[in-house]
């Protein structure tokens, strides 16, 4: 049976009041006691009831967080971000996947209210298209902050990487390269993330004078599993030959180079391919996949930080913050020769 406070105190002959002081280093209680009460709690074992602690106080000092997909290497790292600063903190982190369901995102929100969270990170999935379920969450007192994915038409507290520069830096790489048919494997456009990184890429061409070629931007799942070969055919029959290809994601990319090379395509010679995400597999595929990285680890940290200055201040802010992380290009054997 666990030892609580009353034991403590009963033991010690004190009050249960000076011995709940006691263990958090109240100023108005004596060193003595401190020692006193804290010396027998580790011999005792005595572990603090957190729950209980919330119920009384209203505060769990809990966060929840919500990604599209664990397996995505970019989220591990913004999620080692978040784990960071809220442990400096003293707020445990609830973690929850939503497989890019829209259902199990909205069941997961549900969840992580009912277990007391504070505030809630998500990253939204891609079949997320309403506010409404977040609003509601906020208007009952739950603060949200928005990471790398928010809606495109909802001004929000959010954290996200310059996709609009990025998906610009990644074009006009392939196109400094001698690139004028470049597809654009573009993700759902209901996601600013992605909807930025296609006007980058639509704004690259229109500085160097290059026509935007519709049948090059062809919308995919951003489950790289559910990426087909059918996309990688349709791209090999369209005339003039595409020569560059820039992908939504790094999986998308290394797809696409997987099913490049399966049709006798040679990357970089024939087509060049850059990602977005500087996923750990753009470095394993052959060749070496060039990409954008998003710094998702900087992102976690700011991200959390954002929500713990609104939690911590007992309500929202007056203006709404949107914070961008610096993108940077990596260049790598998928357009060198």
């Amino acid at each position: 049976m666990s030892i609580t406070i009353k034991d403590l105190a009963s033991q010690l002959g004190l009050s249960p009041s000076t011995v709940s002081r006691a263990l958090n280093n109240n100023k108005n209680i004596n060193q003595a006691t401190i020692r006193k009460v804290q010396k027998l709690a580790k011999e005792l074992n005595y572990k603090k009831n957190n729950w209980a602690s919330a119920l009384r106080t209203k505060k769990t000092k809990m966060i929840g967080v919500i990604v599209p997909s664990l397996k995505n290497p970019f989220f591990a790292h913004t999620i080692s971000g978040i784990q960071e600063v809220a442990n400096e903190k003293g707020y445990r982190v609830m973690i929850c996947q939503s497989n890019e369901s829209v259902e199990l995102e909205t069941h997961q929100l549900n969840t992580l209210v009912a277990s007391g969270a504070e505030g809630i990170l998500i990253s939204i999935s891609g079949e997320t298209e309403s506010y409404e379920a977040i609003s509601e969450l906020e208007e009952s007192g739950i603060p949200v902050v928005f990471f790398d994915r928010a809606f495109k038409s909802v001004k929000a507290n959010q954290v996200e990487a310059d996709d609009y520069g990025a998906g610009f830096k990644a074009t006009q790489h392939l196109l400094s390269l001698g690139c004028r048919n470049i597809a654009h494997l573009a993700g759902p456009e209901n996601l600013r993330n992605c909807l930025n990184r296609k006007e980058g890429y639509l704004q690259a061409l229109k500085q160097f004078k290059v026509p935007v070629r519709e049948e090059l931007i062809i919308e995919v799942s951003l489950e790289s599993d559910e990426f087909e070969d059918e996309v990688i055919k349709k791209l090999l029959e369209i005339s003039p030959k595409v020569d560059g290809v820039f992908a939504v994601s790094d999986p998308i990319a290394v797809q696409s180079i997987l099913h490049l090379k399966k049709q006798g395509v040679k990357v970089p010679e024939q087509i060049k391919v850059v990602g977005f995400g500087n996923d750990s597999v753009g470095e394993v595929v052959e060749p070496n996949l060039t990409t954008v990285t998003q710094n998702p680890y900087d992102m976690g940290i700011e991200a959390v930080k954002l929500l713990m200055d609104i939690v911590d201040n007992a309500g929202f802010s007056k203006s709404v913050k949107q914070i961008f992380v610096d993108a940077e290009l990596i260049v790598r054997d998928s357009t060198i020769n």
